[in-house]
């Protein structure tokens, strides 16, 4: 099933649709900042890069640096991602920009999501499948959900679904350090997450799985750890 999905037609190439939405970085599960501000599009320029990747038995570890693609507007976005076997996904977006900004990560889905800003948690639900993102750093978050596009498709394609968290208060620097869980309908697992440290030089959470303990740390180094 799709889950977490890049939103967007390609009615036809060029379209106004496909221009002003598909093409922007907010129609990616991705972040932007002020209302939707993204990467360069459509400039040769904007790149992206994959600085390191580790698989492992216990783990799969991704380190995505997409600073260069936004020209300037930020001074830094790197996205680690930690695979823990055999399906949880731990990110962390590490943010920096030249000027205070509020920050924005977004998710898509073909049908509407549940959000509970309470549990700072947004799940999505499509056929027998499920996928449920937790949202772990202190910051004080914003929630907004809406439906269709600011430009329609031009041949009457399906209405999608988006969901933005947004941090409340402007800054440089901020992170976002999330949990993503897919998992079958009536057969969500047990997860919970422990000890999380957000300093300037140490990142770090203990994830519990279905009685497993995990140590993961990004910073000042990524590694991973089976406790028990």
């Amino acid at each position: 099933e799709a889950l977490a999905i890049p939103s967007g037609y390609r009615s036809f190439h060029g379209s106004d649709h496909h221009t002003k939405w598909s093409w922007e970085t907010k129609s990616s599960n991705c972040i932007t900042f002020d209302g939707g501000i993204g990467q360069i599009k459509r400039d040769a320029a904007s790149k992206g890069k994959i600085v390191k990747f580790e698989p492992q038995d216990l783990y799969d570890y991704i380190l995505g640096d997409a600073t260069v693609a936004y020209q300037g507007l930020l001074k830094k976005f790197h996205r680690h991602v930690v695979h823990i076997r055999p399906g949880i996904f731990v990110i962390y977006d590490d943010l920096e920009a030249p000027k205070p900004v509020t920050y924005e990560w977004w998710l898509h889905a073909l049908s509407e999501m549940n959000v509970d800003p309470e549990k700072r948690s947004i799940t999505i639900s499509q056929g027998n499948a499920r996928l449920k993102v937790l949202f772990l750093q202190s910051e004080k978050l914003n929630f907004h959900q809406f439906k269709g596009f600011p430009v329609p498709p031009e041949r009457g394609e399906e209405d999608q679904w988006h969901v933005t968290a947004s941090i409340s208060s402007k800054s440089t620097a901020s992170k976002f350090i999330t949990v993503l869980i897919p998992f079958k309908k009536y057969k969500e697992p047990e997860l919970s997450v422990d000890n999380l440290i957000e300093k300037p030089k140490e990142v770090s959470l203990e994830l519990n799985i279905k009685g497993k303990k995990y140590f993961i740390s990004f910073v000042p180094e990524v590694s991973v750890q089976k406790v028990n």
